[in-house]
């Protein structure tokens, strides 16, 4: 937690809590999730991985982090993100965003419906995650350098190969923003073993070269 506290400038980056199934690793991050709640400088968000098996596992995750800004922030990006749309279109997003007739859940269904329809690629969908979370950020008043989110993710070495993957790269690819910080419980040799399997490596590249690219500092917790 000190560490984080002190690496606040140097966001986004990724910490991984490594052991293995039963030594305590959720418990870790509930412990750690109340420290830093205790604060006025980081928000706390939580992801299950092991929920979004079987589902799109990118989809998951970056609607979990967009589920955790304020209500303008998601509606002033909506506008932003739909621009050039359908006149049926323009209505459905008229009452979502001025009358509130739907949810939050509603509203970042449909941001990630125009970043996925009118997007090229990632570059431009991590810029407007980028700038949703820059204008959270500006949003917050409790302290001089804005609020922080610290996302935890449990559960991810329970997923598949192809999951553990999309949930990693879209970590790096599309999250990897200021603003954002990313814990993650896992048993390390099942992500090296997912990477492996994934065969998206060079050959003058190993999965744990790949995934340092992923993961910056890793906390091995000892055996109980």
């Amino acid at each position: 937690a000190e560490l984080i506290l002190a690496s606040k400038q140097a966001s986004p980056f990724t910490i991984g809590i490594a052991a293995g199934w039963g030594m305590g690793k959720s418990s870790l991050l509930l412990q750690l999730e109340r420290q830093l709640s205790a604060t006025d400088e980081i928000a706390t968000a939580w992801f299950n991985a092991w929920t979004a098996e079987g589902e799109d596992a990118l989809e998951a995750l970056i609607k979990s982090v967009l589920l955790n800004l304020d209500e303008n922030t998601l509606r002033h990006a909506l506008r932003r993100v739909s621009k050039g749309r359908t006149l049926l279109a323009a209505v459905r997003i008229t009452l979502i965003v001025i009358f509130g007739v739907f949810g939050l859940s509603r509203v970042v269904d449909e941001i990630w419906h125009y970043l996925n329809v009118n997007t090229q690629g990632r570059a431009e969908i991590r810029h407007e995650i980028s700038t949703m979370i820059a204008d959270w950020q500006s949003s917050m008043k409790r302290t001089a350098k804005g609020k922080l989110l610290a996302v935890f993710v449990d559960d991810l070495d329970r997923c598949s190969s192809p999951s553990i993957l999309a949930i990693c790269e879209g970590i790096k690819l599309y999250l990897d923003v200021p603003g954002l910080i990313f814990l993650i419980a896992c048993d390390q040799s099942v992500l090296v073993d997912a990477t492996n399997k994934a065969s998206r490596l060079s050959d003058s590249v190993t999965a744990l070269e790949y995934l340092e690219k992923i993961i910056q500092v890793t906390y091995h917790k000892p055996a109980p």
